[in-house]
């Protein structure tokens, strides 16, 4: 909680230049005693700031000594403002925004050159809205299919808005837009629809501050502003009339992503997430808090959302959580990312890493990939059992204790958290996070083909200067370079990738089946030794090319070490 001369609040604390150019304001509760806490606005107005500060796109938290500038006493709300007085003392890192940070509201803008191109591309795209040549037809006759079960039906009262149509290819893209207009169908479609979204784009991206809009939303109000003005119910120009609407979707939101066979005993942080559990109590506080928001009339369904069904799906397994500013979609794309991105730096320390016949299904939920049978048994025409059974008997969470945690950090977590949530990479640094990303892939495999295929295409993309040098002789010696001990340890690690290499052959080239599992093991054993050596080394060099050519120079002076 952010504190000032010991008095809780919410806090907005930036630094803009350095450790000691930094400033903010922290909001109470508007209680008269509050103010005596402080002297008389000026020189002599000093006090001490415990909380969050924002520096360079992190956060910490700090503290340190202030001069109040300003103020500000209302029936709402009692607001200091300050500047800092001297340089901040970090106490330590924060992974995500905490819930005492107020987090400032953008204003969206576009450059005024780009809005009058933008205008001038909506007026052409709108002349091109025309009437559809794909009419609905209304379906006749009785299906030939049998009938599904009916879980529900909706009728035009549960109905929101207006009924859009559109049409999607065979691959499930998205090819036209179409609205009803006087009982017909009018919109975009084919190559005028592709010109919309290329707009749609190119809004998107100039859009200023960037990654708080996402491009469904801009399509969405764009497609609206299309009909609207087609219809004669607005003049206004596309951006004009986009931009406000997007803009007040744009507020303070925070997301939790659930994820799947994972069980945490409390928060861990990696990158710009907290993985935190969600327990009953946490569940029963969501419901609670809505409860006292909303009609009574409305509090069955509340409790019923929040019911058995709820906590059998959700309660005990842990979520990605991440507080933010954008329009609701852009919340979830963002939140999704970042959830997945911290997870497969988590996978790298599973067990699946280091053994080929395990599976990590550690993942965003609805995306573990967990195979499952189902089969009904009838003896003498009766119905005697209905069974479900696992494909891989192994599959169980994997359970992460506090120690365990620690333990996870120290040997190298800690560091992808803290490349996860930087914004100046270097670009060995980002090599190191796209091979991990490529390694990681390799723990969720079940097939021991595609493990060797994202474990090669991994270790290849950031032991290899480039494309056209020998592939398993330089990774087998700089591999062995790096990790290798005496002579007939690196013998052995250039023979084992050697050997890797031909069992994946033999399977892409001839079909044969990859049954050679002691080779394999050794293999994701040298792999996993030399993606950790890689990770200690992320700040010794600043391109891959640089780590690379260490590496090979080690080779005429190995007693030396590029760790």
């Amino acid at each position: 909680m952010a504190k000032l001369n010991g008095l809780e609040g919410q806090a907005h604390v930036e630094s803009k230049d350095g450790l000691s150019n930094w400033s903010g304001y922290i909001i109470f509760p508007p209680n008269p005693v509050n103010i005596r806490r402080f002297d008389v606005v000026g020189p002599a107005a000093k006090g001490i700031y415990e909380g969050p500060v924002m520096i360079e796109g992190k956060y910490y938290f700090i503290n340190g000594n202030i001069l109040v500038r300003k103020i500000d006493f209302s029936p709402s709300e009692f607001k200091v403002e300050f500047v800092g007085n001297r340089e901040i003392n970090i106490i330590h890192s924060l992974s995500i925004a905490p819930d005492d940070y107020l987090i400032e509201q953008p204003k969206l803008n576009i450059h005024s050159q780009a809005i009058s191109n933008f205008n001038k591309k909506g007026l052409s795209i709108l002349s091109s809205c025309k009437e559809s040549n794909t009419q609905d037809s209304p379906h006749t006759g009785k299906s030939p299919f049998p009938k599904p079960y009916t879980w529900r039906t909706i009728s035009s009262k549960d109905i929101i808005g207006e009924i859009e149509h559109s049409m999607r290819d065979r691959s499930g893209k998205l090819i036209g837009r179409y609205f009803t207009h006087q009982t017909m169908q009018f919109g975009l479609e084919d190559d005028d629809y592709k010109n919309f979204i290329k707009l749609c784009e190119a809004i998107q991206k100039a859009i200023k501050p960037t990654l708080v809009v996402s491009q469904t939303a801009v399509e969405d109000n764009a497609f609206t502003w299309v009909r609207e003005r087609f219809r004669g119910n607005t003049q206004a120009e596309l951006i004009e009339y986009i931009l406000p609407k997007i803009e007040a979707e744009v507020v303070e939101l925070k997301v939790w992503v659930p994820i799947a066979q994972l069980r945490i005993e409390s928060d861990i942080h990696i990158g710009n997430i907290v993985i935190r559990p969600v327990t009953e109590e946490v569940i029963n506080q969501w419901r609670d808090t809505l409860l006292s928001h909303i009609q009574n009339k409305k509090n069955e369904n509340v409790t019923e959302l929040f019911g058995e069904e709820f906590k059998k799906r959700f309660q005990g397994w842990p979520a990605g959580v991440i507080k933010l500013i954008a329009e609701p979609i852009a919340a979830r794309e963002i939140a999704l990312r970042e959830t997945e991105r911290s997870l497969a730096m988590l996978r790298i320390f599973s067990i699946a890493a280091l053994t080929p016949k395990i599976t990590c299904y550690s993942a965003v939920m609805g995306r573990e990939n967990i195979e499952t049978t189902t089969t009904f048994l009838f003896k003498n025409n009766f119905f005697t059992l209905l069974n479900r059974n696992s494909v891989d008997y192994g599959q169980r969470p994997w359970n992460l204790d506090r120690d365990y945690v620690i333990e996870l950090y120290e040997m190298g977590l800690g560091i992808l958290s803290e490349l996860l949530r930087s914004t100046t990479l270097s670009k060995f640094q980002k090599s190191i996070i796209d091979s991990l990303t490529l390694y990681s892939q390799a723990t969720r495999e079940k097939e021991l083909s595609n493990k060797l295929v994202y474990l090669l295409a991994a270790l290849e993309g950031i032991f290899l200067k480039n494309d056209t040098e020998p592939i398993q002789q330089n990774l087998g010696e700089r591999i062995a370079t790096l990790i290798g001990k005496e002579l007939e340890d690196k013998k052995d690690i250039i023979r084992n990738i050697k050997t890797t290499y031909g069992l994946r052959s033999r399977f892409l080239h001839h079909a044969h089946t990859i049954d050679d599992y002691s080779e394999l093991e050794k293999f994701m054993l040298n792999a996993w030794c030399a993606m950790s050596r890689v990770i200690e080394n992320h700040n010794r060099f600043a391109t891959k090319q640089d780590f690379v050519s260490a590496i090979d120079d080690l080779k005429l002076a190995p007693h030396q070490s590029p760790g």
